[in-house]
């Protein structure tokens, strides 16, 4: 808590986002801070401790945000459905912020190319050349990342949030404990895909010094 404040200028209006396992309760004495509509009847620990540092701080619940910044909050809410691979729902706050607008004191004019210089031979046939090269031999094209997230990945998540859906609609622990198995098995999934291919590369990459073509090896270094 002794960061906050300490290196920040005082006309900047400061968010905490985090997650402080806290239950915000609606203490009379507390209503200055958290107002009237919190979900809970009593704060717990953290709570309180939530509450007691927006108070020092000047700052109000259930967003972290200094009082005179609170106006422009115009809603605060949880998005059930929202998947973030926890077992916390994902908050969302809207916020309307006033953007300054810097005028500019004046539009830069238009550079006009200096067409006399086309009336010297070289600089003609130079540039003669340089519209000749691009449009014939045109540019090289990217090379395309090999995408490492096939159809046993979607199917692995896709499976996760369907049963997360299933464990919204009644929430049990039996459908709880499912679901965190089934979020555990796709993200084993996924990591052991993507680690699989990442080090595809390095071994190319590493055969490819072994025979001495250090160009399309570090073309292998430089995909990461």
């Amino acid at each position: 808590e002794s960061f906050f404040g300490d290196n920040i200028q005082k006309n900047v209006i400061k968010i905490v986002i985090g997650d402080y396992n806290a239950k915000i309760g609606r203490e009379e004495n507390y209503q200055d801070i958290v107002g009237k509509h919190s979900l809970n009847t009593v704060s717990n620990d953290n709570g309180i401790r939530a509450i007691e540092f927006a108070r020092s701080r000047g700052m109000v619940i259930h967003v972290l945000i200094e009082k005179r910044g609170a106006s422009r909050v115009t809603n605060v809410r949880s998005f059930r459905g929202a998947n973030c691979e926890s077992d916390h729902y994902l908050v969302c706050m809207y916020f309307r912020y006033r953007i300054t607008i810097k005028r500019r004191s004046g539009q830069q004019a238009l550079q006009k190319l200096n067409l006399e210089k086309h009336d010297c031979p070289n600089t003609r046939r130079s540039h003669q050349i340089a519209l000749i090269t691009e449009s014939t031999l045109g540019h090289k094209p990217q090379n395309k990342k090999i995408d490492w997230f096939n159809q046993e990945c979607i199917e692995a998540i896709q499976k996760s949030k369907s049963d997360r859906k299933k464990y919204l609609i009644r929430l049990t622990r039996d459908k709880k404990l499912k679901c965190e198995d089934f979020r555990r098995e796709a993200s084993i999934i996924v990591k052991k895909k993507k680690k699989a291919y990442f080090n595809s590369i390095m071994l190319r990459a590493e055969g490819n010094f072994r025979k001495n073509n250090s160009r399309e090896a570090y073309e292998k270094i430089n995909f990461f």
